[in-house]
């Protein structure tokens, strides 16, 4: 059997918000991230729950670049050093509200062409037009929309478009941010089952960030919980969903629960 490689290796990294108070000109702050640790594989995708100011999103900001820890390691496919375009290839974010992430006044066509051109200049107008239909099917999305500007779409078909977006340049880890929590209850099924079906098919690594535990179960393999910036709990997600072991993670479960009836 081949060995399954890590995608995306995080040690020991913490992460310190930084403000300037006017009261004698002094810098306070307060630890954001502490010590966390996380092995992402090839094909696996790590849920990681907790309530909001858990430190999740911030874990994603900092394992996708936007902000830079502290302290600690992380390593992408064994590697550290990644051009920016690189990274870009090897690394797609993809958020809470799509619309946020769309140009208002781009096509659906010129947002997903926009990528093949910068990252695959040789391919040839022909190829290019062929890539982004395939592209939109398979995110089970016509290619009638291509016309379209972002306004004219529902929330479910953005979060769509943007995830097709994302896998235009063939990445090897998705980073996914709450990106269920600003859909209907239907359209957030749709999304996770078309997730699972990607990661099957294209061997993604998802790390899946929410604060619906419910919503994780659907699709990953892996729990971490995490509260005030580290991680309390994790293991196998049925293990987790099952038989907590902190009290914090059977709040959690519970707060979804009871939303659910």
């Amino acid at each position: 059997m081949a060995e399954i490689s890590l995608a995306i290796s995080v040690q020991n990294v913490s992460f310190f918000y930084s403000r300037r108070t006017r009261l004698l000109n002094r810098r306070r702050g307060e630890w954001i991230l502490q010590n966390v640790s996380l092995d992402l594989r090839e094909g696996e995708c790590i849920g990681i729950v907790g309530e909001s100011g858990s430190g999740k999103s911030t874990l994603a900001h900092v394992i996708g670049r936007q902000y830079r820890a502290q302290s600690g390691e992380i390593f992408y496919g064994g590697k550290q050093n990644f051009s920016r375009k690189e990274f870009c290839r090897y690394v797609q974010n993809i958020w809470q509200f799509p619309g946020d992430a769309l140009d208002p006044l781009w096509s659906i066509g010129k947002t997903l062409r926009e990528p093949l051109k910068i990252h695959f200049p040789d391919l040839s107008r022909l190829a290019v037009e062929e890539k982004i239909k395939e592209l939109l099917h398979g995110v089970s999305l016509d290619d009638s929309l291509l016309q379209r500007r972002p306004s004219a779409l529902s929330g479910g078909q953005k979060q769509r478009v943007a995830l097709a977006r994302a896998l235009a340049v063939g990445p090897c880890v998705l980073i996914c941010d709450e990106v269920t929590s600003a859909l209907d209850m239907p359209v957030q099924w749709e999304i996770l089952n078309l997730l699972n079906i990607l990661r099957a098919k294209q061997r993604l690594a998802i790390l899946f960030i929410s604060h619906d535990i419910a919503a994780v179960a659907q699709v990953a393999d892996r729990v971490i919980v995490m509260q005030k910036g580290k991680i309390i709990e994790s293991g196998p997600t049925a293990e987790i969903c099952r038989h907590p072991h902190h009290r914090y993670t059977e709040t959690l479960i519970n707060e979804v629960l009871a939303m659910r009836i």
